[in-house]
């Protein structure tokens, strides 16, 4: 009773601690969102504002272009699109964490592009922790002995492969399609990659029927 009492008092001082907490939001006091600058504010200090050392593209050892450098500097080419939680035109996902993931294009000549899905691609295969039913009781189910014996086949997710034109004619992109069923049916962000490229690609769904 006790701990469930210090559970209840800690959740409320966190209620009270998030409620009395100064919001850190700023605007951009006008500056473009695109401008390879940012600002920062030190943990411990008087909460104020200050300007990233250096532009993101000029890396000196500080942490703002450090965390960036393999994609305003390193790869000076590479440009992408992050997402987080429900992606757009995928409804009610229920899930423990809801799909994440960066499309990252080439702005080369090569016009190569690749779509990352923090999504796991799951293997259907059954574990028997137990069976102690008779093999008298089970003789004319083929099925539950396949099942009991280990005897179900694993199908691995089915991979398609195609490939659209850009305005590179010499050099399609090559996308790779993954489904849990033989046709993939459901065209995850055709809303936005028709917008971005122009083009309808289909592409691997939670939602596949």
């Amino acid at each position: 009773m006790l701990l469930k009492l210090s559970k209840v008092v800690l959740i409320f001082h966190l209620i009270n601690l998030s409620l009395s907490q100064p919001s850190t939001c700023r605007n951009n006091d006008g500056n473009v969102p695109a401008q390879a600058t940012g600002k920062i504010i030190h943990a411990g200090a008087i909460q104020s504002w200050e300007n990233s050392p250096r532009p993101l593209t000029d890396n000196q050892g500080h942490s703002f272009a450090k965390t960036l450098e393999n994609v305003v500097q390193t790869h000076g080419s590479i440009k992408f699109l992050a997402y987080n939680n429900v992606p757009p035109g995928i409804p009610n996902i229920k899930t423990k964490s809801n799909s994440k993931g960066v499309i990252i294009i080439s702005s080369a000549a090569n016009s190569a592009a690749a779509w990352f899905l923090t999504a796991s691609l799951l293997l259907v295969q059954p574990v028997i922790h137990y069976n102690d039913i008779p093999e008298t009781e089970t003789a004319g189910m083929p099925h539950f002995k396949k099942l009991a014996e280990g005897q179900t086949p694993i199908i691995p997710p089915f991979r398609s492969r195609h490939t659209i034109r850009t305005q590179n004619a010499g050099a399609p992109v090559t996308v790779h399609i993954y489904s849990k069923s033989e046709s993939s049916k459901y065209e995850i962000y055709k809303k936005v990659i028709v917008k971005a490229l122009k083009k309808t690609i289909k592409v691997w769904s939670r939602n596949d029927k």
